[in-house]
């Protein structure tokens, strides 16, 4: 069986989006468990309807996604493990085609994939252009948390989310958490590998406002500092964002310049911890 982690707040229509494509799945040995962090019942109606047709686990937890995924892994009882938002939604044959796949690599504990639009169109960030075995380099384009799929063995071994990270951590650092989940799963002793035909579905977010990537760069930043990437590889984040934002000032696009200087100062910020 699969566990599929939905932590959710102040949303419900994409969420019904979600749950019509996981009720639509041609493999329906599933269990949702639905980590709701909204401190009103605005989801007991789908809940109660949903409930009908799929096994819905359903449990409150403070806001904060890491802490809330960390709560549904406390519940999650599924052979197999994964981690959609609830803006996303599923193809009609994924968990069937994820079941397979499994199947097939034994010796693999982490599978991921990409997000894409309805159209096919990478979303949510940009991927590898070939399956590969995940390692510290290449995690950043490997997925997101809404194509990870862990095996029960993973989780059994103590994996958890880093709660300091992620979107509603009590901390300034807003993402990351899925790149060091994988992390964390590697330095365990566990196998991750990326397949580009593991597709998931999440619409374009568009034009990224720049103080919310500042908040993202942060996460990043503190990853490298976490696990202790060189300082080449920050130099080399600093500088690339840094070269894109002289070259915004230097064609009067004010808004990609303020973007990247941003960018690049969350990355040192996190990293350094000088907020």
């Amino acid at each position: 069986m699969f566990s599929l982690i939905v932590c959710t707040v102040d949303r419900t229509t994409p969420l019904e989006r979600l749950l019509r494509s996981l009720a639509l799945q041609s493999d329906r040995a599933f269990e949702i468990v639905l980590v709701d962090q909204n401190q009103d019942d605005r989801l007991q109606a789908l809940v109660e309807s949903f409930g009908k047709i799929m096994p819905i686990v359903h449990v409150k937890a403070a806001r904060g996604l890491s802490l809330a995924r960390n709560k549904g892994l406390s519940v999650a009882r599924g052979d197999f493990i994964a981690f959609p938002d609830d803006d996303c939604h599923y193809p009609r044959t994924l968990i069937e085609q994820v079941r397979k796949r499994f199947a097939c690599v034994p010796d693999i504990d982490v599978l991921t994939g990409r997000t894409t639009d309805t159209d096919g169109k990478d979303s949510l960030g940009t991927f590898l252009e070939q399956d590969s075995q995940i390692d510290r380099w290449n995690v950043w384009r490997c997925g997101n948390s809404n194509t990870v799929f862990v095996r029960r063995s993973v989780i059994a071994a103590g994996l958890r989310f880093n709660e300091e990270l992620g979107v509603g951590a009590a901390s300034p650092f807003q993402s990351g958490e899925e790149t060091a989940f994988l992390l964390d799963a590697m330095a365990k002793g566990s196998r991750g590998r990326f397949y580009r035909d593991i597709v998931v579905y999440h619409d374009q977010v568009g034009e990224t406002d720049a103080l919310r990537a500042r908040k993202y760069a942060r996460g990043f930043g503190r990853i490298l500092a976490l696990y202790d990437y060189p300082t080449a590889y920050l130099a080399r984040s600093l500088v690339r964002p840094a070269l894109r934002a002289a070259l915004g000032l230097a064609s009067l696009n004010l808004r990609l310049a303020r973007y990247k200087m941003l960018w690049a100062l969350g990355v040192y910020e996190g990293y350094t911890g000088k907020l």
